[in-house]
């Protein structure tokens, strides 16, 4: 089974935003599902394209 891709995803949430080190588990034209966390504490979630961008790239 392939290593999901490792990225920084900016999350949204009722009260504040964050950008986290996620994984890429599922992607369409517009859309990623991210994964984040550890063990029983992983959550995911779809985000636009635009909200993420490779772990190796600068942080802005």
């Amino acid at each position: 089974m392939p290593t999901p891709d490792p990225v920084y995803a900016w999350l949204q949430f009722p009260d504040r935003i964050l950008e986290v080190e996620a994984h890429v588990i599922a992607w369409t034209d517009r859309a990623v599902l991210v994964e984040w966390g550890f063990g029983q504490a992983t959550e995911s979630a779809w985000v636009w394209r635009d909200a993420v961008r490779p772990l190796s790239g600068p942080l802005s």
